[in-house]
């Protein structure tokens, strides 16, 4: 088990000590312990396994809830003081509650004017076209021309699915009535 020997150096013993001298014999790599059964890789571990399962999933801080049971006790007086200071002229105070009232919106409605269907893959052209022209006329941002893409995208991708599934069921039908001819 004990193959290397090495002079013992300044500080803490490589190995174990030969009772006899001042040499200490050091343990090869990978060789297990006596108590430790060995697996595959020569360590006392699995590989992989961290120790233990950790955390039960959903669990959660002793400290967060207490500081949540706290808010939730104190939350109407909280927001009384604020609405308070803010009244008496507080401009952070008044722009707490403006930003928790009324947040900023993520995107603006906007009114693209086509009057078309999107049934078919051409409609689906079409309307792609006039997004095109509205983002080059100034008409649409290109973040917004891009978000009208996506969704022309999708469109797009549901009704060539659909089409594929009518095929495959007309095929169906067409090899169900060869072979029940055939029979």
């Amino acid at each position: 088990m004990f193959e290397n020997i090495v002079k013992r150096k300044a500080g803490r013993p490589l190995g174990v000590k030969d009772k006899n001298s001042s040499i200490y014999k050091i343990k090869q790599k990978g060789s297990p312990s006596k108590n430790a059964s060995s697996f595959k890789n020569g360590t006392s571990f699995k590989k992989g396994w961290s120790g233990g399962p950790g955390r039960p999933v959903g669990s959660r801080n002793s400290a967060t809830i207490a500081l949540e049971q706290m808010g939730e006790e104190n939350a109407y007086a909280v927001y009384a003081k604020l609405v308070e200071l803010a009244l008496e002229g507080d401009v952070n105070a008044c722009k707490l509650i403006i930003d928790r009232v009324y947040p900023p919106r993520k995107g603006l409605r906007v009114n693209l004017e086509y009057s078309g269907t999107m049934d078919t893959v051409q409609d689906i052209n079409m309307l792609s076209k006039h997004v095109l022209g509205k983002v080059l006329s100034g008409g649409l941002s290109p973040e917004e021309g891009e978000e009208y893409g996506k969704l022309c995208e999708q469109r797009l991708k549901i009704i060539t699915d659909t089409d594929v599934m009518n095929k495959i069921e007309e095929t169906y039908q067409k090899v169900d009535a060869i072979s029940m001819g055939a029979e």
